[in-house]
């Protein structure tokens, strides 16, 4: 099985656990809305449940900033300047496994396998591609 889908929004990096005034852990508002919106995607997509093994392979879109020059934008489209800002790659990736966990699958130690990359677009946007190992 393959489920593939799109996150229309800007890439978010999975944040670090708050400590409250009284010691407890939580997690901040936006990790927690956008992990939401990741489920959210994933069921309007499809109501799949992987039970075994899986790959998972992301493309994380970021827009070209409006103030970048002419020279710069044509620099980007023509694939000459990567996209290698904040956030950290490893951080967008545990974003989105933490928001597909208990609804693509049972738990993200199934992912034997990831592929993912940032890179320059014309709109922010996630791609997201689930395969269990039966899919070639």
């Amino acid at each position: 099985m393959r489920v593939s889908f799109e996150i229309p929004t800007t890439p978010y990096g999975k944040a670090r656990h708050r400590t409250g005034i009284n010691g407890m852990m939580y997690k901040d508002k936006v990790t927690e809305n956008f992990e939401n919106l990741v489920k959210v995607m994933y069921q309007k997509a499809t109501k799949h449940f992987f039970e075994d093994a899986i790959e998972l392979y992301f493309v994380f879109n970021f827009s070209i900033p409006e103030s970048y020059s002419k020279k710069k934008k044509k620099s980007i489209t023509d694939g000459e300047i990567k996209y290698t800002k904040k956030p950290d790659i490893d951080n967008l990736i545990k974003s989105i496994m933490d928001g597909l966990n208990k609804t693509a699958y049972k738990d993200d130690s199934q992912v034997y396998k990831i592929g993912a990359k940032k890179q320059f677009a014309e709109r922010d946007s996630i791609q997201v591609v689930i395969k269990d190992t039966e899919e070639n």
